[in-house]
């Protein structure tokens, strides 16, 4: 075999492997994008968090004042959680809006849980909003929340009907929307049954 011969042929392997390359990163990146397409078919959050339909499981964690809130006290009504992180820069800004924009997001179900202490220094949102802290990060398995800002809508039974990895207000605000839209056609149910026994 001549060099020129010689020389094509490497060229032409090295071409191969680097294609062989690409070709496998390639489809490294539609397996995570078919993975995440099929979570969310299944209901499940693509970056953690419970399937829409699942029961939140008994968690503790501590208000503002010290005192231990259990969710017993919470699951009676419907929320939206709010996930943040100390040192994540997403979680600081969004807690920054909520704090430039309290007449809003003090008539929210919010409950913010932070996985920190409560004598962390964090971005913390408007007073108005209900804040966990979750050093025990007893919240954050309850809910299964492996990443953060992440947020969880559940409603008054304590079952989980959205989720989000929130970038804005607006993400935040679409969750607290269809919780009160789901809240709203529970009561309306809940009406009709009685008018149907009251009838009878």
């Amino acid at each position: 075999m001549t060099t020129p011969w010689i020389a094509a042929f490497a060229a032409l392997w090295a071409i191969s492997l680097v294609t062989a390359f690409l070709v496998l990163g390639l489809m490294r990146r539609i397996s995570n994008v078919l993975e995440g397409v099929e979570q969310r078919l299944r209901g499940q959050a693509p970056h953690g968090g419970l399937p829409i339909g699942s029961a939140v499981a008994y968690f503790e964690a501590r208000g503002e004042d010290g005192q231990i809130i259990t969710s017993e006290q919470l699951m009676s009504r419907g929320n939206v959680y709010l996930f943040l992180s100390e040192g994540c820069s997403p979680c600081e800004e969004l807690a920054r809006e909520l704090q430039a924009a309290p007449d809003l997001t003090t008539q929210w179900p919010l409950a913010v849980v932070f996985d920190t202490p409560r004598d962390v220094q964090v971005a913390r949102p408007s007073p108005g909003n209900l804040t966990l802290f979750d050093s025990s990060r007893s919240v954050f398995r309850a809910f299964d929340v492996d990443a953060t800002p992440f947020a969880v809508a559940v409603d008054g039974s304590g079952t989980v009907i959205g989720h989000s990895v929130p970038n804005s207000i607006g993400a935040l605000k679409e969750l607290v929307e269809a919780l009160r839209k789901e809240a709203g056609e529970a009561s309306e149910a809940k009406e009709r049954m009685g008018s149907r026994h009251a009838v009878h």
